[in-house]
């Protein structure tokens, strides 16, 4: 059987980023599911060309590296994941509203490519992408001062980024709590991977960057749903629905089974 290559869409290869982050934290937290995968091919190098490749698309989307064993399922992972989860449901909504009429040119910047709050592991990348974005509004609002050769955003003159950080920090959105913020983001990606290489250049040409990642996950899903048999399992790694629970059932009845 031949399959005919078909180019994904801009959609399509926006969505990779999230799919790559569940799956590599699904796997990576999951011994079970990681030697099921194992089998066809899913090695230590193949995990951390998956975290590479995430980079390689946006130094955002995942936070910068340390060194971390084979991740195990841990207790300070999912605290981090929900803190991050309830922080860009509060955060960015906040932002969205007291930027977008007095600031346009710095909320235009922020929340390019309709970056918006998730929900669970989702948040993740979310939090991670619109932190990065708020340090490059404050490095263009620092860079006369500074004099400091800096990714600035773009289209947001001096004056502009000096305003938005000051109505966010008076919304809440300090420094302070950008630190904390980013400590959860560390926390998951610690817990998460193996120790991870050096953080690659970023590539020159994001669509291409785009598009392999849309590649390298689509092909390691589609090995997934051929080899994990239980649905929990596939629900782990942002594949799997839960099923509607019956009508009538009684607790703990009807819920997850194996998917095979």
């Amino acid at each position: 059987m031949s399959t005919t290559e078909v180019v994904p869409s801009r959609d399509t290869l926006d969505r990779a980023p999230v799919r790559a982050l569940g799956f590599l934290i699904g796997v990576g937290r999951n011994p079970a599911i990681r030697g099921a995968m194992e089998t066809r091919g899913y090695s230590t190098a193949e995990h951390n060309h998956g975290w590479h490749l995430l980079r390689s698309l946006d130094p955002a989307a995942t936070p910068a590296g340390g060194a971390a064993t084979r991740a195990q399922s841990d207790p300070a992972v999912r605290t981090a994941i929900a803190a991050l989860d309830a922080w860009d449901n509060d955060n960015l909504p906040i932002a969205d509203v007291a930027l977008v009429k007095r600031e346009p040119a710095a909320h235009a910047w922020l929340f390019a490519n309709g970056l918006a709050p998730a929900d669970g592991w989702a948040s993740v990348p979310v939090v991670a992408i619109f932190l990065d974005r708020i340090d490059s509004l404050e490095a263009r609002a620092e860079k006369e001062k500074t004099g400091k050769k800096v990714r600035v955003a773009d289209g947001v003159t001096l004056a502009q980024a000096k305003a938005a950080m000051g109505i966010l920090a008076s919304r809440g959105i300090t420094a302070e709590i950008r630190v904390t913020a980013r400590a959860w983001i560390a926390t998951v990606q610690k817990g998460a991977t193996p120790a991870a290489p050096a953080s690659p250049k970023v590539s020159d040409e994001p669509t291409t960057a785009a598009s392999d990642l849309h590649d390298w996950i689509s092909e390691w899903t589609l090995v997934a749903r051929k080899v994990l048999k239980r649905r929990d399992h596939l629900i782990a790694i942002g594949i799997g629905e839960k099923k509607a629970a019956r009508r009538g059932a009684k607790p703990g009845v009807g819920g997850d089974t194996p998917a095979g």
